[in-house]
């Protein structure tokens, strides 16, 4: 029978910078740690950035802050879903007519991240349905990656 997962639900509000939100992020996970630990601890949408949609010095490219957040899965040993992070990407364009040559096009997507307890990246999904002032700014967009869970 498998056994049961210890899930931290962490309902908090983002704080006023990027930096206040990834030591948020930790002291929160060093809190659940000296509380008993969990499996996962699960973050709100927005946590670390707050609302970019006018606030484009808090947008990181596709990957930046992922180092940051798998060693803190790794360090206390636990699962973490970040809620979600605006992150510019920067994708080839396909022309006009779809045959190439239509250099770099910069998308914005609204991604959740699943970093299992040794920090490897194993679930990612891209907001499909945006929060209405973001419609915009961000580009809507359906990419999930899965892969099971060892519990």
């Amino acid at each position: 029978m498998p056994r049961p997962i210890k899930i931290a639900l962490c309902q908090l509000t983002s704080p006023p910078t990027v930096k206040e939100g990834f030591l948020k992020l930790e002291s929160t996970i060093k809190e659940i740690t000296a509380q008993g630990g969990a499996d996962l601890a699960i973050f709100p949408e927005y946590f670390v950035q707050g609302i970019v949609a006018d606030a484009e010095h808090k947008i990181f490219d596709e990957g930046e802050w992922e180092e940051h957040v798998s060693g803190i899965a790794k360090e206390h040993g636990l699962d973490i879903c970040v809620g979600t992070f605006v992150e510019r990407v920067r994708e080839k364009d396909g022309g006009e007519d779809g045959g190439g040559g239509g250099g770099v096009k910069e998308k914005k997507y609204n991604t959740a991240y699943y970093f299992n307890k040794t920090g490897e990246v194993v679930g990612k999904y891209r907001k499909r349905n945006l929060w209405h002032p973001l419609v915009a700014s961000h580009s809507p967009h359906l990419h999930t990656h899965t892969s099971s869970h060892p519990n």
